[in-house]
């Protein structure tokens, strides 16, 4: 099991596949996720790259502690100092797409493309009010209730069309032996609702892919690419039949798209 230490505490990652001449690409999951959300799109990207999967903290192997976007940033480059990797590409979703775009403010050299997937720099306060709610929902019913709840607002409509794939979800999300703990969700919904707007957008000029989805209930397709319209050398695209979660509802279109932007030298 690859680790690495920050802060006297061991981080877990994933790292498979051959960087073929390029940097390594390194993927930041978003809330409540790990190594392991990367699951339907990882296949692809390792076949033309090498792909670094750390768990966050709070989340997956890696361990419970206050979280914040600019300590997971802390977390990221200290795994990159660690494998001695100057400059990496990254790809990142949703919360994990707010630190890539923290990664490129604080330490621009390190990042040379990055692709964002359901981006909000401003977090609405309705979204807060989502997770904080998913949050009690834990707290006071255990089992899969919350889990229940959260997923109307990861997937697109044709996901809940056929009640057995709903269930089989269900089931492998409780069965999963790393599944994020009570105490790990608690920290990352303080850090969502203490976190501050991105300022600056005009000054991040790593060049940038935001992947947006037109069933995204949490970041809407309407509204949510304007947010980015200062970032000087950003390309937004939409994805078709996909909800917030659009690398698991449109997998090879993501993967596709990622690395048709990322192999550009």
């Amino acid at each position: 099991m690859p680790v690495y230490t920050h802060q006297s505490h061991l981080f877990h990652y994933e790292d498979q596949g051959d960087a073929q001449g390029r940097p390594a690409i390194v993927a930041l999951p978003g809330m409540m996720s790990d190594s392991a959300s990367w699951g339907p799109i990882a296949p692809a990207l390792i076949a033309e790259r090498r792909l670094l999967r750390p768990d966050p903290r709070c989340a997956g192997r890696s361990p419970v502690l206050p979280t914040s976007v600019e300590a997971v940033t802390a977390d990221t480059i200290a795994l990159l100092d660690h494998l001695g990797l100057a400059q990496v590409d990254l790809v990142s979703h949703s919360m994990g797409s707010r630190v890539a775009l923290d990664l490129a403010q604080r330490h621009p050299a390190r990042i040379r493309r990055m692709v964002l997937s359901a981006v909000m720099p401003r977090f609405p306060r309705i979204n807060c009010a989502v997770f904080d709610s998913l949050l009690q929902i834990r707290k006071t019913s255990p089992g899969d209730g919350y889990l229940r709840a959260l997923f109307p607002w990861l997937f697109a409509s044709p996901f809940f069309d056929d009640p057995a794939r709903v269930e089989a979800a269900i089931a492998a999300s409780l069965a999963y032996p790393h599944a994020q703990t009570l105490d790990g969700m608690y920290h990352q919904v303080v850090a969502l609702k203490s976190g501050a707007p991105v300022q600056g957008m005009n000054l991040i000029d790593t060049p940038t892919l935001a992947l947006f989805a037109t069933e995204d209930r949490l970041v809407p397709v309407t509204t949510a690419p304007g947010h980015l319209s200062d970032m000087p050398d950003c390309e937004v695209r939409i994805i078709d039949g996909a909800g917030h979660a659009l690398h698991w509802d449109q997998p090879d279109t993501v993967a596709r798209a990622m690395l048709d932007f990322l192999n550009v030298d």
